[in-house]
């Protein structure tokens, strides 16, 4: 009997029978990354349905949790294809596997209500461009959400700029004070449809709606259905057409919006907004509709179509339908393709380019509240469009270009934050790095993972350091990141200095945390160096404006010996005077007369180029009395000044009407069949080497007097520059054996100096790094504060 009986379960086991059965397993999944907010539950939910698997699914403060019950051969399958094939907007960063313990019996497969716990620690999906599927049922007559501008699913949305906290629900969000129809509940509720848990599901019944108010604030238009915002956004298409400026309210905040061939309404633009020579952004309708205006490779159309749609710097064309105020002065212009719903349904009725630049007067935070906009852009916008689904955080316009292929960030915002950076470094403990004072952005170490916030831009403006403020309080929240130690430039002025030894009453427990101070261009080579995860020695070469230096002095071209916790400068340039601090910043002239006086002493005056003579001569001498007495005048290496006396020495730019004008122009202004250059030297003073420029002065002041073009002195500098750093770097390399050399700071947004330098260098043998997923200006310096404070530890 025994025999008949082992060989029947025998015969069950081949077929499959009984082996199932007894290889029936329970397992839990806890996975971390971008997947909430990303149709993740409702993608599991669908495969453990069709592979028969049995348990639940439900957000956690730290991602999502699985529990999967069934066979292994299938758990094995259901698990390989979660991480092989995720939903397309997720980012899978760990699936870690344990056994279920739990006493649970499933006859089914759920999604759960969501889990709060202790830690938190899940990544927010940044904001999401709308999707084709939402795009069609919009502009479907047939469709209830016909015209909606509020349309979204799991696929696209606000996410990072209306959440509040963690797990990604909707009672988190600003979509709270909106409760759903009985047709958009049963969505969210339907595991088979593409809203099934939307957040921000809405439709024209029961979600948010567009308003449009004239200069007054007073309601013209206030549409409810799909019929009446067709008529809304013909009278908008009208309007931009007739010449007048709109503030539409966006996903990150309020942009302003114009006809960008209309020279007319550019200039008086310009004129409102206070903004002379800065260059605008512009939307387009297709990509060729942007190959009318720029010239654009295969590179850069694919990244113009990425799901950040972010800003891309391009070369404009010289016959562009694009007015020229929009970009005076520069032969490069910012293009954007569509993202929101809005700008699609615009587009509807427009054939033409429009000017989409951030809601503010010049320098100040972008505005992303109602009210904000009706205050302050009073006088700017002839209309306003608003919209009653709060902003809670400001979100400026992502700003990129492309160089070997890859990103080179000038501003790492809406779209791709709060999305974090993956180092080979793991944080020993929470670190809250507050960056630089302008183009501020804060960083946050935890684990293995560094999270910038969204730019948060200059600040010396109140608003600008309220929006310092929230965003600290926003993003140690949600994600749950208390810090052990706070990093700060070491700036005694910086606002953000002041805060780390001075905080609000608020934020008083800072006082409490062990706070490090970092010298500003030790954090421009460490941040590229974690952009890049690499590890010990470099040469760093730190090329920027203004950065404070141990000994007092204002630090910018700087060739440093640095690692992670520590560097030495090995070399810099020579220093001059800063006459009246940062009035030289925004008056350039008086760098130059610095440099004057610095090669020919007391025979300054003969060498005065002729344009001069229309500059104001008290403010001339008294210039020169804080040079010669040190009266305000602290002592600079700093290469943004040296290009600034360049332009003004040319007669380019005395004066600058936003920060790094004056070298932006010089840059524009090369011409490069010119391939020779200027003199500077090298001069060794105990273990520092100083680059001097006394014979570029005299070269610049020759050729200018001599009549030759101003590209060719650009082209000659720029050259002579590029050459001086590689034999330095050259130099170092041979004193240390260290073929490694970064490159960071907000020169090297200069491309002709950046591909110059990068190219002498690996020619040379130097493996050469610089940025690709932060800015290399001071946009990203918070990264290498955050770095730099975990390794002193």
């Amino acid at each position: 009997m025994l025999s008949i009986l082992v060989q029947d379960i025998e015969i069950l086991m081949k077929n499959g029978t009984i082996g199932a059965q007894r290889m029936l397993s329970t397992i839990q999944l806890d996975i971390t990354g971008v997947v909430q907010g990303v149709g993740f539950r409702p993608f599991i939910y669908n495969l453990a349905v069709s592979l028969g698997i049995r348990g639940y699914v439900t957000n956690t403060s730290t991602g999502v949790r699985i529990v999967a019950s069934g066979d292994r051969k299938t758990l094995k399958q259901f698990k390989d294809h979660i991480a092989t094939c995720p939903p397309a907007r997720a980012a899978i960063d760990t699936i870690e596997e344990t056994h279920y313990t739990g006493n649970d019996t499933f006859s089914s497969f759920s999604i759960q209500k969501s889990k709060t716990e202790k830690t938190k620690f899940t990544r927010i999906s940044p904001d999401l461009m709308v999707c084709d599927d939402c795009i069609r049922e919009m502009l479907d007559p047939g469709n209830r959400r016909y015209y909606y501008p509020y349309i979204n699913c799991t696929n696209c949305g606000p996410r990072y700029t209306i959440t509040g906290d963690v797990p990604y629900d909707r009672p988190f969000t600003t979509m709270a004070r909106f409760t759903m129809c009985p047709a958009c509940r049963a969505e969210y509720n339907n595991p088979g449809d593409r809203r099934f848990h939307a957040q921000p599901n809405a439709c024209h019944d029961c979600g948010p709606h567009l308003s449009l108010l004239d200069s007054r604030g007073e309601i013209i238009l206030s549409p409810g259905t799909g019929e009446e915002y067709v008529s809304f956004f013909l009278k908008i298409a009208e309007l931009i057409k007739q010449g007048y400026i709109i503030a539409v309210k966006g996903i990150g905040g309020f942009h302003l919006v114009c006809d960008a061939e209309n020279e007319k309404v550019v200039c008086l633009l310009r004129k409102r907004k206070y903004r002379e020579y800065k260059p605008f952004a512009v939307m387009v309708k297709t990509i060729a509709m942007a190959e009318s205006c720029a010239f654009l490779h295969e590179d850069e159309k694919n990244r113009l179509r990425k799901g950040d749609r972010a800003i891309l710097l391009l070369p404009g064309k010289e016959k562009s339908p694009i007015a020229p105020s929009v970009a005076p002065s520069t032969h490069i212009i910012g293009i954007m393709l569509p993202y929101t719903p809005f700008h699609f349904l615009l587009f509807e009725h427009l054939e033409t380019p429009l000017v989409m630049t951030s809601a503010n007067i010049s320098e100040e935070p972008i505005v992303h509240t109602n009210g904000d906009a009706l205050s302050r852009l009073q006088g700017i916008a002839d209309f306003y469009i608003t919209g009653n689904r709060e902003i809670l955080i400001r979100c400026d316009d992502s700003v990129t270009r492309i160089w070997q292929g890859k990103d080179y960030f000038l501003r790492r915002s809406r779209g791709i934050v709060p999305s974090p950076l993956f180092l080979h470094h793991t944080f020993k403990q929470n670190i809250l790095a507050l960056g630089a004072s302008q183009k501020n952005t804060i960083c946050l170490g935890k684990a293995n993972q560094a999270i910038l916030s969204h730019h948060i831009g200059d600040l010396d403006d109140e608003r600008t350091f309220e929006s310092f403020c929230q965003a600290i309080r926003h993003l140690s929240h949600v994600f749950d990141c208390k810090p052990g130690v706070i990093a700060h430039d070491l700036h005694p002025q910086y606002v953000s200095t002041r805060f780390a030894l001075d905080p609000p009453s608020e934020f008083l427990f800072i006082k409490k945390i062990k706070h490090t101070g970092i010298q500003h261009h030790h954090a421009h080579i460490v941040s590229c160096m974690a952009d890049n995860n690499i590890t010990g020695k470099v040469i760093g070469i730190a090329l920027d404006g203004t950065g404070y230096g141990p000994d007092n002095t204002i630090w910018g071209g700087e060739i440093l010996l640095a690692d992670e916790k520590e560097y030495r400068r090995i070399a810099a340039l020579s220093p001059v005077p800063m006459p009246g601090g940062e009035a030289a910043i925004r008056k350039p002239w008086r760098m130059a007369l610095s440099c004057l006086y610095h090669v020919y002493g007391e025979n300054w005056e003969s060498h005065i180029p002729a344009g001069w003579k229309d500059l104001n001569q008290d403010e001339i001498r008294l210039s020169l009395y804080q040079i010669k007495e040190g009266i305000n005048a602290p002592l600079t290496s700093s290469c943004g000044r040296l290009f600034d006396s360049i332009a003004a020495l040319c007669g380019l730019r005395f004066i600058a009407c936003y920060e790094g004008q004056p070298a932006i122009e010089l840059e524009q202004q090369i011409d490069k069949e010119y391939t020779s250059s200027y003199e500077f030297e090298i001069n060794a003073y105990d273990d520092l080497f100083l680059i001097t420029f006394h014979n570029v002065i005299n070269q610049v002041l020759s050729d200018v007097n001599r009549g030759i073009s101003t590209g060719e002195i650009a082209a000659q500098f720029h050259n002579g520059l590029i050459n001086i750093l590689h034999n330095a770097c050259c130099i170092a390399g041979n004193k240390t054996g260290i073929d490694r050399v970064v490159l960071s700071g907000g020169c090297f947004m200069n491309m002709y100096l950046l591909e110059g330098v990068y190219m002498s260098l690996v020619s040379s043998g130097f493996k050469v790094y610089i940025h690709n997923r932060i800015p290399c200006n001071d946009g990203g310096i918070s990264l290498g504060q955050a770095v730099i404070a975990d390794h002193r530890e």
